[in-house]
């Protein structure tokens, strides 16, 4: 009878660490997947800051101007010339990618390095931010129906302000805001 009882006893060991060796693995990787889960999470969120920190970057550039811009039009065959802050009038750069929708989150890094501008990174994110800005409109503050910028008719030129910035785990976050500038 004693045999037996060791037997089981052997038996019975085995199958608590055969469920001990199931839980502790199984804890493993569930605490393996939360790692990269929290990773992933943090990776975005620099991301996210770093494409706001851009936006703030074209709000201050535009902030800083004195005089209003001569917009440049895009094309499809040169390259930017320098790093300055190039102004595009709004939706000019759709006739570049052949679309009359245009996806700012579908453009890939490629076309915001041609068209955008690096600017400075303010945490450690997989590539810097681009911004693109483009003139959204001007609203005059007479009712004159003088449209030449050469005029000075007083009023606001709004831009909007594209920023995109990439994580190191393959996230991008694609932010813009709109931004009003007087210039007389």
């Amino acid at each position: 009878m004693l045999k037996k009882i060791k037997g089981s006893t052997l038996i019975l060991t085995l199958i608590f660490l055969l469920l001990t060796t199931i839980v502790s693995t199984s804890t493993f990787f569930d605490t393996f997947i939360n790692g990269k889960k929290t990773s992933n999470y943090k990776a975005s969120i620099l991301a996210f800051e770093d494409a706001e920190s851009a936006l703030r970057e074209g709000e201050n550039t535009l902030s800083l101007l004195v005089q209003q811009p001569i917009l440049t039009q895009p094309n499809k065959d040169t390259e930017k010339s320098t790093d300055e802050q190039v102004i595009y009038l709004l939706n000019s750069l759709e006739a570049v990618v052949n679309t009359t929708d245009l996806h700012w989150l579908q453009q890939p890094k490629a076309w915001w390095q041609r068209y955008g501008t690096e600017v400075p990174s303010v945490t450690d994110v997989g590539t810097p931010p681009n911004i693109v800005i483009e003139e959204k409109a001007f609203k005059r503050d007479s009712l004159s129906l003088s449209m030449d910028y050469a005029t000075q008719t007083p009023g606001v030129v709004y831009y909007q302000i594209s920023a995109r910035s990439s994580g190191k785990n393959k996230s991008v976050s694609v932010l813009q805001s709109t931004f009003a500038k007087r210039f007389n």
